[in-house]
């Protein structure tokens, strides 16, 4: 199995997914937990193929 990488648009970091951290942002249907870079903070992280 592949392991998974993931990026950040804003700043390029590059790593693994335990490393990124997490922020609870609040959406109509409730809290939402979603992957923030541990580099810049910024939410624009996704994985490599």
């Amino acid at each position: 199995m592949e392991s998974i990488i993931l990026k950040c648009k804003q700043c390029n970091w590059q790593g693994s997914p335990e490393e990124v951290d997490w922020e609870v942002v609040e959406t109509c249907t409730g809290n939402d937990k979603v992957e923030v870079c541990p580099s810049c903070g910024s939410m624009e992280v996704y994985p490599l193929k």
